[in-house]
């Protein structure tokens, strides 16, 4: 697998990112197979390599790769031992073929009958796994010339992301959460804090920075008797406030915690806004509520950096 390795480092540098038949030739030697179409086009060739790896390319009318597939063939006596290519070493294959800044944004990812598929804007990789491993995994180019990948999934590709004229227009102002959930239901304390009481049971307390833009939010039960919000209104609410047009780019993904005591949060963070959500754990009867919502907005020298240890602890709201 070490001399895969090596080999296809110098491959991934190719201007179109496929290798051509003249490359891998280069690289392995002669093919141990080789397929032409009836006018004598060559069509695939495929390699095998000392460590118990086979690649095979099939090629498009440019001859450069149209598709490139990897797949253990190790003895018998080793595939009985070893019988798939381990996680780590696809995920080497597959960056030494096609580096993550060649493949263009990620588009998606699904699974369908053990295999998943992750489309890119240049490329789609697909990997077939058991119960052990991955078994193979293939590189399908998105270029003129090559067929359409089969796919089984609808990717739709990520929206651009915003900029800081957007970001600040989305973000809510004192004024237009006013006008949005008005009337008020609680007191202001100062300029730049608001409370709001949301139909049915909820209650939105506010911070604003001095540019008049919401800093810090949460949501909790109007009743703190009845701590059940339900966690279809807390998302309708969260895309109110906190669009996903404005959020950015993910820098962690959503994330759990539980702990022992029933206890737990869930959060998200993006380059614009981190959220966190305390679900009700264990509460019979009210699996679909949370009982605490904290929304934290990120504004270089206006609003605290929820990404910072000074500002991970809880919003202090009196």
């Amino acid at each position: 697998m070490r001399i895969l390795l090596g080999c296809l480092l110098v491959l991934g540098a190719s201007a179109t990112f496929a290798p051509t038949s003249e490359e891998l030739h280069t690289r392995y030697g002669a093919p141990d197979e080789v397929h032409r179409d009836e006018g004598g086009v060559l069509a695939s060739e495929s390699f095998n390599l000392p460590s118990g790896v086979r690649l095979t390319a099939s090629y498009g009318s440019d001859q450069h790769a149209c598709q490139l597939g990897v797949t253990s063939i190790l003895e018998f006596e080793k595939l009985f031992h070893f019988p798939y290519l381990t996680d780590t070493t696809t995920a080497e294959v597959l960056e030494e073929l096609v580096p993550v800044a060649s493949r263009g944004d990620e588009f998606g990812s699904g699974t369908k009958n053990s295999i998943l598929f992750t489309e890119y804007k240049n490329v789609l990789i697909s990997e077939s796994h058991n119960l052990w491993g991955v078994l193979e995994a293939t590189i399908s180019f998105k270029r003129e010339g090559c067929p359409k990948p089969d796919n089984p999934f609808v990717f739709r590709p990520p929206p651009p992301p915003p900029d800081a004229k957007t970001v600040l227009a989305l973000t809510p102002t004192s004024e237009e959460l006013h006008k949005r959930y008005a009337p008020k239901s609680a007191w202001t304390a100062t300029e730049v804090f608001d409370v709001f009481k949301l139909q049915p049971d909820i209650q939105l307390r506010v911070k604003y920075g001095p540019d008049h833009h919401s800093c810090q939010m949460e949501m909790r039960p109007a009743d703190g008797l009845n701590p059940y919000m339900p966690t279809e209104r807390v998302s309708e609410i969260l895309s109110e406030v906190a669009p996903a047009a404005m959020r950015g780019k993910p820098i962690f993904g959503d994330g759990e915690f539980r702990s022992s005591q029933c206890g737990g949060v869930r959060t998200s963070g993006y380059e614009n806004v981190a959220i966190a959500r305390y679900p009700n754990y264990c509460a019979p009867g009210h699996t679909d509520t949370e009982k605490y919502v904290i929304i934290q907005f990120r504004r270089d020298g206006v609003c605290p950096d929820p990404y910072t240890h000074a500002s991970k602890s809880q919003p202090n709201f009196r």
